[in-house]
């Protein structure tokens, strides 16, 4: 549930909203976007670096999953998204998410190494 309009960001077509929990989420165009703080928080229980992490695409651990921001090379064709490190093929046990600011975000679940 969100709770309030948001607020305009910094960069252009980027507002933030808050969730009913308190959580912000970083939306891009109407949509999460590709990093951290957007599509990446609404993994539960998700904590965003204090440091922040727009533009990165460092390895985040939560609760068994890692996720990547945009432009990693651990995730398929660089998108962001989740990966299971301990799957026996990681990059292919993976859900993958894929906007760039226009149109509607894709969504893939790599599950063969899974």
């Amino acid at each position: 549930m969100i709770k309030g309009m948001g607020s305009a960001g910094q960069q252009p077509n980027i507002t933030w909203i808050q969730l009913a929990d308190g959580t912000d989420v970083r939306v891009w165009s109407g949509y999460p976007d590709r990093w951290c703080g957007g599509i990446g928080v609404l993994q539960q229980g998700f904590i965003v670096p204090s440091s922040g992490c727009y533009l990165s695409n460092a390895a985040i651990e939560n609760n068994g999953l890692t996720f990547y921001g945009f432009g990693n090379s651990t995730i398929p064709t660089g998108d962001a998204g989740w990966r299971i490190e301990s799957a026996s093929t990681p990059n292919q046990c993976a859900v993958q998410y894929r906007y760039n600011g226009t149109g509607t975000p894709v969504v893939t679940a790599h599950t063969s190494g899974c």
